[in-house]
Protein backbone atom coordinates (compact mmCIF):
# COMPACT_ATOMS: atom_id res chain seq x y z
CA UNK A 1 0.00 0.00 0.00
CA UNK A 2 1.12 3.61 -0.76
CA UNK A 3 -0.46 6.43 -0.81
CA UNK A 4 -1.57 8.10 -4.05
CA UNK A 5 -0.14 11.25 -3.20
CA UNK A 6 2.97 11.58 -1.29
CA UNK A 7 3.16 13.34 2.10
CA UNK A 8 5.65 15.82 0.26
CA UNK A 9 3.63 16.92 -2.49
CA UNK A 10 0.20 17.42 -0.37
CA UNK A 11 2.61 19.39 2.19
CA UNK A 12 3.87 21.80 -1.26
CA UNK A 13 0.32 22.15 -2.58
CA UNK A 14 -1.02 23.54 0.78
CA UNK A 15 1.90 25.79 1.50
CA UNK A 16 0.14 27.44 -1.84
CA UNK A 17 -3.21 27.28 -0.60
CA UNK A 18 -3.95 28.71 2.38
CA UNK A 19 -7.49 27.78 2.40
CA UNK A 20 -7.15 24.28 1.94
CA UNK A 21 -8.84 22.04 4.21
CA UNK A 22 -6.56 19.09 5.68
CA UNK A 23 -6.33 18.56 8.90
CA UNK A 24 -3.86 19.72 11.46
CA UNK A 25 -2.38 17.69 14.12
CA UNK A 26 -1.74 19.00 17.84
CA UNK A 27 1.81 20.39 16.96
CA UNK A 28 0.14 22.52 14.24
CA UNK A 29 1.62 20.26 11.44
CA UNK A 30 -0.37 19.43 8.68
CA UNK A 31 -2.14 15.84 8.62
CA UNK A 32 -1.35 13.97 5.32
CA UNK A 33 -2.82 10.79 6.37
CA UNK A 34 -6.28 11.21 5.00
CA UNK A 35 -4.97 10.58 1.17
CA UNK A 36 -6.52 7.50 -0.35
CA UNK A 37 -4.12 4.79 -0.59
CA UNK A 38 -3.29 2.74 -3.39
CA UNK A 39 -3.35 -0.72 -3.17
CA UNK A 40 -1.12 -2.79 -5.54
CA UNK A 41 -0.19 -6.49 -5.28
CA UNK A 42 2.46 -6.21 -7.82
CA UNK A 43 5.60 -5.33 -6.82
CA UNK A 44 6.47 -4.19 -10.68
CA UNK A 45 3.34 -1.68 -10.28
CA UNK A 46 4.67 -0.53 -6.96
CA UNK A 47 8.35 0.04 -8.05
CA UNK A 48 7.62 1.81 -11.39
CA UNK A 49 5.39 4.48 -9.57
CA UNK A 50 7.99 5.40 -6.89
CA UNK A 51 10.20 5.59 -10.11
CA UNK A 52 8.45 7.78 -12.04
CA UNK A 53 6.89 9.78 -9.54
CA UNK A 54 11.07 10.39 -8.20
CA UNK A 55 11.83 11.77 -11.42
CA UNK A 56 9.28 13.65 -12.52
CA UNK A 57 8.05 14.91 -9.62
CA UNK A 58 11.16 15.04 -7.29
CA UNK A 59 11.07 16.01 -3.88
CA UNK A 60 12.99 19.45 -4.32
CA UNK A 61 10.82 22.35 -3.17
CA UNK A 62 12.36 24.56 -6.09
CA UNK A 63 11.19 21.82 -8.98
CA UNK A 64 8.05 21.94 -7.51
CA UNK A 65 8.05 25.44 -7.23
CA UNK A 66 8.27 25.47 -10.92
CA UNK A 67 5.48 23.62 -11.80
CA UNK A 68 1.58 24.91 -10.90
CA UNK A 69 -0.77 22.99 -8.59
CA UNK A 70 -2.77 21.69 -11.75
CA UNK A 71 0.47 20.35 -13.54
CA UNK A 72 1.89 18.50 -10.58
CA UNK A 73 -1.57 16.93 -9.98
CA UNK A 74 -1.81 16.33 -13.39
CA UNK A 75 1.44 14.90 -13.30
CA UNK A 76 0.54 12.57 -10.93
CA UNK A 77 -2.29 11.34 -12.71
CA UNK A 78 -0.87 10.87 -15.89
CA UNK A 79 2.30 8.91 -14.01
CA UNK A 80 -0.31 6.60 -12.56
CA UNK A 81 -2.70 6.18 -15.92
CA UNK A 82 0.45 5.21 -17.57
CA UNK A 83 1.20 2.32 -14.91
CA UNK A 84 -2.14 0.94 -14.04
CA UNK A 85 -3.61 1.71 -17.95
CA UNK A 86 -6.70 2.87 -15.84
CA UNK A 87 -7.48 6.65 -15.54
CA UNK A 88 -9.86 6.08 -12.38
CA UNK A 89 -6.90 6.85 -10.18
CA UNK A 90 -5.90 10.10 -11.78
CA UNK A 91 -9.96 11.25 -11.28
CA UNK A 92 -9.85 10.30 -7.55
CA UNK A 93 -6.71 12.24 -7.37
CA UNK A 94 -8.12 15.25 -9.03
CA UNK A 95 -10.93 15.27 -7.19
CA UNK A 96 -9.56 14.72 -3.67
CA UNK A 97 -7.85 17.85 -4.24
CA UNK A 98 -10.18 20.31 -5.48
CA UNK A 99 -12.56 19.14 -2.43
CA UNK A 100 -9.41 20.10 -0.12
CA UNK A 101 -9.06 22.81 -2.04
CA UNK A 102 -5.36 22.41 -3.23
CA UNK A 103 -6.57 23.18 -6.52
Amino acid sequence: MTRSIPDYIQRHLASRSPQHTLGRRADGSIDVDGVPPLIFNDPQIRSNITRLITEQLPNDTSTLSSLSSDEIVSRLGGILTKVTGKDMYAIVIRKWCVERKLL
